[in-house]
């Protein structure tokens, strides 16, 4: 087929017009997509998020003033929803059959955009290349920790990390077990928390099947779950329990566990040995956002320069962020701890699969606590 050079034109205007005005639009350098992002910020329509993290509402006003000053954003003004992961997914997927354009920007983990990516709600995008001269660092969060399928289409902005906790008034450092599998002594029984409900309760089983494989993990599994543990809703109840006194140790996390510290909770956390079990935590945008230059600009901030800020009132953050407080308490504590996280489809296929009988198995003994 023949292409005039006044076909060309036309066809470059068209696909400017695309840039600036559709839903799916992405700019090619930095300046056209501030440019796009100020115009979707002056419309004055809602930003909205779909996120539990960060937790507090102080925290994110904190976040939404830092980066409405940075780029001196008109009209702009945001309202958040706290989802987890599981829950926005199910409910953007609905939205989006329904032709609803969902939310602006969303949390979400690694298997949640797995499914969001195969119903086909993601483009991809070069993030590295439009806000490399912008946030140098931006490789780190949108390359280097983003499994290769996700490259693209997500941004990861925090870890959410696994460790032991254990009550610093009732245990000392010494009797901490060096793993979870030390927990299968009888004299830990009912005297250990740990998460009885949902994907929290896979953890940090899943993580160690990649490196323990199935049948040694789900042996230690189930001994842990014959010594009684105490079941609590989630990772932070966890870490509450332990702090109250109601167990001595738990399977929790060392961001909640610094959390908690900033309070003055008598906590403290312990690697499970040279391994730092990760989920990842990503920030990203369906092909549908109603506001996709303006989400793509919060998002890269917010993993590059924002993140200092989820950081000091929440102390979360990732392990690989050059000068995190995290990255340097593992430096300090634990020099030798290795990311545990699945990466390849073939590792991201098996960790979901061992999880869900986790889940399973544990479920059926906490009842869904």
């Amino acid at each position: 087929m023949k292409t005039t050079f006044k076909g060309l034109v036309i066809i470059t205007f068209l696909l400017a017009g695309i840039l600036f005005t559709t839903a799916g639009a992405q700019a090619v350098t930095f300046q056209d997509l501030l440019a796009a992002a100020k115009e979707e910020a002056a419309r004055g329509d809602t930003f909205l998020v779909y996120a539990s993290n960060p937790k507090t509402a102080k925290t994110r006003k904190a976040l939404f003033d830092a980066f409405k000053k940075k780029y001196n954003l008109v009209n702009f003004k945001f309202e958040w929803l706290s989802l987890f992961p599981s829950r926005a997914t199910t409910r953007i997927i609905a939205e989006a059959k329904a032709g609803k354009r969902g939310p602006s920007v969303f949390m979400s983990a690694t298997s949640t955009s797995l499914t969001l990516n195969r119903q086909g709600l993601f483009e991809t995008f070069d993030w590295v290349g439009t806000f490399a001269g912008e946030f140098p660092q931006i490789k780190e969060p949108a390359v280097d920790r983003v499994p290769p399928v996700l490259r693209g289409k997500v941004v990861i902005v925090y870890d959410g990390t696994r460790s032991l906790v254990y009550n610093t008034n009732m245990l000392k450092p010494e009797e901490v077990p060096d793993n979870f599998d030390g927990l299968v002594d009888p004299k830990w029984r009912r005297k250990f928390a740990m998460s009885g409900r949902g994907g929290s309760a896979a953890q940090p089983f899943n993580s160690f099947s990649l490196v323990w494989g199935e049948e040694k993990t789900l042996e230690i599994l189930r001994k842990i779950l014959a010594n009684k543990p105490i079941f609590k809703r989630n990772v932070p109840p966890v870490i509450n329990a332990v702090a109250g006194g109601e167990a001595v140790i738990g399977l929790g996390s060392i961001h909640e566990t610094e959390r908690m510290k900033m309070k003055g909770a008598p906590v403290e956390w312990k690697t499970y040995g040279n391994y730092v079990p990760v989920t990842t935590l990503n920030y990203t945008l369906t092909k549908n956002s109603p506001h996709p230059n303006l989400g793509r600009l919060f998002i890269a901030w917010f993993a590059a320069e924002g993140i200092k800020i989820f950081e000091e009132m929440e102390f979360s953050s990732r392990i690989t962020f050059p000068g995190s407080r995290m990255a340097k308490l593992l430096k300090e504590r634990a020099p030798n701890a290795k990311i545990l996280e699945p990466v390849t489809l073939q590792d991201l296929a098996a960790y979901e699969a061992f999880s869900t009988k986790v889940v399973k198995i544990v479920s059926t003994l906490s009842g869904g606590r």
